[in-house]
């Protein structure tokens, strides 16, 4: 008896030894990948911008009261541009209800909600180009707009990087999204916008499209996010064509939507393509390293995959 129990002791002892040991592995893997996907925050090269206090426009007459340069029109955009808008208001920048053109441009935006956030502005006045907006809520935010541009801004740190929601014909061309808690580029409730050659990765979905419409998605790179790359809810009639995703739980996801998704490279994830109770047309796509290459979950519509 004595004997038998020295040995379950000893046994006891070599598991807990075996599972200190993972627990140590994984504490250390965990850590490093930290190091890796959230490097630390410099801001330094943004030294030459001018400091400038939060910024809120709700007629056509504040920008001229602010003093910011243009007259408002498509040729000559009032300009609000070169700036480093750190504070702990919830905007840094707040354009709502106007009709003039504007241009937000080259600016470091840090506030508590959103770095820019625009509503309600129509038929093609809105410009924003080559901003860095970091830790805020939402980079950059725009609630019931028409029209516009949204190119070459960085989005990072933020819970999503550029958020659309009711907004129609916005073209968002070349966006770095980067290490955003939700999602790097989110569109609900939208139509017709096009995203294109953006970048978005590190946050838990690159890029997720719900309660859409018409919304071309083409020549991303999408990748290292936590759960999907491209992720489509609900979402009808959109193109998904000549992106490149990978390395996350599933790379292109289709739930309860319409789609094309063509031409795409998914590579290195559980699922390389996901369709669930969607009509999606699969074609062309070069698809490699996953557990499965299309994945068609309870299937209760026509598919055509070609």
């Amino acid at each position: 008896m004595k004997n038998r129990s020295r040995k379950t002791k000893k046994r006891e002892s070599g598991i807990i030894f075996i599972l200190l040991l993972l627990l140590l592995y994984i504490s250390n893997t965990q850590y490093v990948y930290q190091l890796e996907t959230n490097p630390p925050k410099d801001t330094s090269i943004f030294s030459s911008l001018t400091p400038h206090a939060s910024i809120t426009i709700t007629l056509n007459s504040d920008f001229v009261s602010l003093g910011f340069s243009g007259n408002g029109v498509f040729d000559d955009p009032y300009r609000i541009e070169g700036y480093n808008i750190t504070t702990t208001d919830s905007y840094g920048i707040r354009i709502q209800d106007v009709t003039s053109y504007f241009r937000i441009s080259d600016c470091l935006i840090d506030a508590t909600d959103s770095g820019i956030y625009i509503e309600n502005v129509i038929n093609g006045r809105i410009d924003i180009e080559n901003n860095t907006c970091i830790n805020n809520l939402y980079g950059i935010r725009l609630i019931s707009c028409i029209g516009g541009n949204l190119s070459s801004n960085v989005c990072n740190y933020n819970n999503d990087g550029i958020y659309l929601l009711d907004t129609l014909e916005m073209d968002i061309l070349n966006n770095t999204c980067f290490a955003n808690n939700h999602q790097g580029i989110y569109v609900s409730s939208s139509m017709n916008n096009t995203l294109y050659m953006n970048e978005c990765h590190y946050s838990n979905y690159g890029i997720e499209i719900i309660n859409s419409q018409n919304n071309n998605i083409t020549q991303n790179k999408v990748y290292d996010n936590n759960f999907g790359g491209i992720n489509l809810v609900r979402a009808t009639n959109h193109m998904i064509n000549n992106n490149t995703v990978y390395n996350s739980m599933s790379g292109i996801s289709s739930t309860e939507s319409s789609a094309s998704i063509i031409n795409n490279t998914c590579y290195d994830q559980w699922t390389n393509i996901y369709s669930s109770k969607s009509v999606v047309n699969v074609s062309s796509n070069l698809l490699y390293n996953g557990d499965y290459g299309v994945l068609l979950w309870n299937v209760n519509q026509s598919y055509f995959i070609l």
